[in-house]
C-alpha cells in the first residue's frame, strides 16, 4: 500500500469563448481540439439570432492548444480569427489556442525567489507517478526557467518524519509553457511511504504537498 502526499493542484481551467461566423446556412458547428480529445460531440456550438454566428464558451486547462471548428459533423475547417495555425507534424493544420495560466503575465527567471504556483501541477497517476520494476517514478510540473531545484523528500510514516530520503530531480522543458521535473528511487512496496516536493529558487526553499504550497508541511523534514 501506498499513501503518498503531493500536490494536487489542479486548475479549473480557464473560460473562453468560440465564435466562428457562416458564409453559408449550415446545420451544426461545434468545436473540437486537444482540448477535449479532439471529440466533434462534445462541445456544440449554438447558433444566435442573426442566423450566421455560432458560440460557445466552457473552460479549458491552461497551455497551448490545437483546435478546428466542424461543421455539418464532417466539414473539418481552421478559426478564421486564430491568431495562428500550425502543423500538427501529420500533414494537418489546425488552429492554436494559448491559454496563459495565472502568473504568466510577468517573465520568469530562475533565481528570483518567486515562483509562478498556477503552474505547478502533480496527480496521483501515470505519467505524473508510477512504479515499475523496483523504481517509485516522480514528475511535477512546473513553469520553465522558474526554479533553480526540485527535489522530492520521501519518508516513512511509521517513523513520523523521520528515515527521510531525498531525490533531485532534473528538468526537460516541454515547451514554453511547462517543464516536467523527473527522478525516480528505489521502492520494495513495504510499509506505507508519504511524500512532497521541495522546491527552492533563490533565497526562496518552500514545499508543494497535497494542501498546496506550504513553507512547512505539518512540521520540518527532518534531515
Amino acid at each position: 500500500m501506498i499513501v503518498l502526499l503531493l500536490g494536487l493542484l489542479q486548475a479549473e481551467g480557464l473560460a473562453h469563448a468560440f465564435i466562428y461566423e457562416t458564409a453559408k446556412p449550415v446545420r451544426s458547428v461545434s468545436v473540437a481540439g486537444t482540448f477535449n480529445n479532439w471529440n466533434q460531440s462534445a462541445n456544440p456550438m449554438r447558433l444566435e439570432s442573426d442566423g450566421k454566428t455560432w458560440k460557445t464558451m466552457f473552460r479549458i486547462e491552461p497551455g497551448k492548444h490545437q483546435y478546428k471548428f466542424v461543421l455539418n459533423g464532417s466539414e473539418w475547417v481552421t478559426d478564421p480569427k486564430a491568431a495562428k495555425n500550425e502543423d500538427d507534424g501529420n500533414g494537418n493544420v489546425n488552429s492554436v489556442l494559448l491559454m496563459l495560466p495565472p502568473g504568466y503575465e510577468k517573465p520568469s527567471l530562475v533565481g528570483d525567489g518567486t515562483v509562478t504556483e498556477s503552474a505547478i501541477k502533480h496527480l496521483q497517476k501515470v505519467p505524473y507517478l508510477n512504479y515499475d520494476k523496483g523504481k517509485l517514478s516522480f514528475e511535477l510540473r512546473t513553469r520553465p526557467v522558474d526554479l533553480q531545484r526540485v527535489d522530492v523528500l520521501t519518508y516513512e510514516e511509521a517513523h513520523d518524519f523521520k528515515r527521510v530520503r531525498s531525490v533531485k530531480l532534473r528538468e526537460f522543458p516541454l515547451n514554453e509553457l511547462t517543464s516536467v521535473w523527473r527522478g525516480q528511487l528505489d521502492w520494495d512496496r513495504s510499509g506505507l511511504l508519504a511524500s512532497a516536493f521541495r522546491i527552492t529558487d533563490g533565497n526562496l526553499t518552500t514545499f508543494f504537498d497535497a494542501n498546496g504550497i506550504e513553507v512547512n508541511p505539518k512540521k520540518d523534514f527532518e534531515l
